[in-house]
């Protein structure tokens, strides 16, 4: 008689008796005994009793197909390394019989009479309700620590596995993977790139899953997607969001906009792929005559080549045709004459200081407001507590019922309270960028990168510029030109008839 042995044991099975080294000593015992002769072992490493996905099971069920030798028995340690659940093992007992195989335990009596099929069923159902209990207690076990605040699943890319304080599992920020995460909702957020350029782009400098495979698109859709970066944990069907005990990757400001791009309700720059670095203004202008963007080319001369910005309508009867350089050097002529004058600048940032410093006080009052009913709303679960677990003042469904309010809103005023701190910042710095970035627009454009040169235009002509006549034309600039000219007003109106100084008495 000959006999292949099927061992098989699961991730949280490597114990002494469980292992696949003690499964298969037992089997090959039970071989010799019965003057059975071994001729293949399959070992399964590391795969459940309940999924499909076990390869050495396919791989004998191949084997003992009618084109190889000749099999009788298929032996196994217990009856449950087969199977768990009592439809798969009774299926695969018929895969079996129609074979003329039989199935025989290396510790367990398994006869072919009635009595011995109904103890192989009570194995085989015995073994699926032990695993049923196990999923169980493991389900309620993840579920106390996700309301804990514990991620205890597969950490998502760009997190490991860690403990806690209390050398409980937990996750934490992979130092090498994390900041590639936040890059990429960084990239993504600025609406100039499609989700596959800044994938290549972060994959490039080593961006991978904890396996240590690429990212492939499909993962990268749902990572943008996924709010545990944010800190904040959700499992389909257990209940409302929880805050996690670890650190996020990316803020909740940066991970809605990422979703508002997604979501295509905001309105992303220029793509990199429509413009050419030798022609930072290809695409921001638009020809007066055609309507249609200027685009840029160069053309060779008798000795060298010419850079050119022209019209890509060659019926357009007002065509634009300029040197690169003489309407680049026109350009910042046209930056040198909106650049307001130092007096109005310091007039101007000292309304927005005033202006600030008034918002900055609204918001902390809301801060303390919301830190206050948040310390209320704890004072009013520990209470809840006591009177349902001490007191025995509630039953549990009032306990339950009440909980459930507490935290939902304790999860909302901490959100609000998050938001209103994310707004306070030292405006001062700010100022100063933009003082620098207004008075010196041309030689700061001049100098810039070829994408600091579109983040610059896309921010001074959010409209775009036109060309007519040679002179450029704009519908609208940045906003803080408009607010410059009511700063310009204002100071005008703060002025006497004759000047600053104050009007003698006659």
């Amino acid at each position: 008689m000959k006999a292949v042995i099927y061992t098989r044991v699961s991730t949280t099975e490597q114990l002494d008796n469980y292992s696949l080294e003690n499964q298969e000593r037992a089997c090959r015992e039970y071989c010799e005994r019965n003057e059975i002769e071994v001729a293949k072992v399959f070992r399964e490493k590391g795969a459940s009793a309940t999924t499909v996905e076990r390869p050495q099971l396919k791989a004998m069920l191949q084997f003992l197909s009618p084109n190889k030798q000749k099999i009788d028995q298929v032996v196994v340690w217990k009856v449950d390394r087969f199977a768990r659940k009592i439809e798969d093992h009774f299926a695969l007992r018929a895969y079996l019989k129609k074979r003329g195989i039989v199935l025989r335990s290396a510790t367990e009596p398994l006869q072919e009479d009635a009595y011995g099929k109904m103890f192989e069923g009570f194995l085989s159902l015995h073994a699926e309700v032990e695993n049923m209990i196990k999923s169980e207690r493991a389900k309620t076990g993840m579920q106390s620590a996700f309301r804990d605040g514990r991620w205890v699943f597969r950490p998502p890319t760009g997190y490991k596995r860690a403990v806690d304080d209390s050398d409980r599992a937990s996750i934490a920020p992979d130092p090498r993977m994390g900041p590639l995460v936040r890059e990429a909702f960084e990239l993504y957020a600025t609406g100039r790139y499609k989700k596959t350029q800044v994938l290549r782009r972060v994959s490039r400098k080593g961006l991978r899953t904890a396996d240590g495979a690429r990212v492939t698109p499909q993962t990268f859709q749902r990572m943008l997607r996924n709010r545990i970066y944010t800190g904040w944990m959700s499992v389909k069907g257990w209940g409302e969001p929880v805050r996690g005990k670890f650190e996020p990757l990316v803020e909740r400001s940066l991970f809605e906009r990422v979703q508002r791009v997604l979501s295509g309700k905001a309105l992303p720059l220029r793509q990199h792929l429509r413009n050419h670095p030798d022609f930072p203004l290809r695409h921001v202008l638009g020809c007066a005559s055609c309507k249609r963007p200027i685009t840029g080319s160069w053309s060779k001369g008798r000795n060298t080549h010419y850079a050119y910005y022209h019209c890509p309508r060659t019926a357009c009867k007002d065509r634009v045709r300029v040197r690169k350089e003489n309407l680049e050097e026109r350009f910042e002529v046209f930056l040198e004459a909106l650049c307001p004058e130092p007096a109005l600048m310091n007039l101007f940032r000292g309304v927005m200081l005033d202006v600030w410093q008034q918002a900055n006080e609204e918001v902390s009052r809301r801060a303390e407001a919301l830190a206050g009913k948040a310390q209320e709303l704890q004072t009013k679960r520990e209470k809840l507590i006591d009177a349902f677990v001490y007191r025995e003042a509630i039953d549990r469904g009032t306990y339950e019922e009440q909980k459930e309010r507490i935290e939902r809103e304790l999860a909302c005023t901490e959100i609000e309270l998050a938001d209103a701190k994310a707004i306070e910042l030292d405006v001062e710095p700010v100022l100063d960028f933009a003082q620098h970035l207004l008075l010196f627009a041309p030689h700061i454009w001049r100098e810039a990168s070829f994408e600091n040169k579109l983040r610059f235009q896309a921010a001074f002509f959010p409209g775009g510029l036109k060309l007519e006549d040679g002179k450029f034309r704009t519908a609208a600039t940045s906003p803080v030109f408009s607010i410059l000219e009511a700063t310009a007003v204002r100071k005008s109106r703060m002025a006497s008839p004759t000047g600053f100084e104050p009007v003698s008495p006659p």
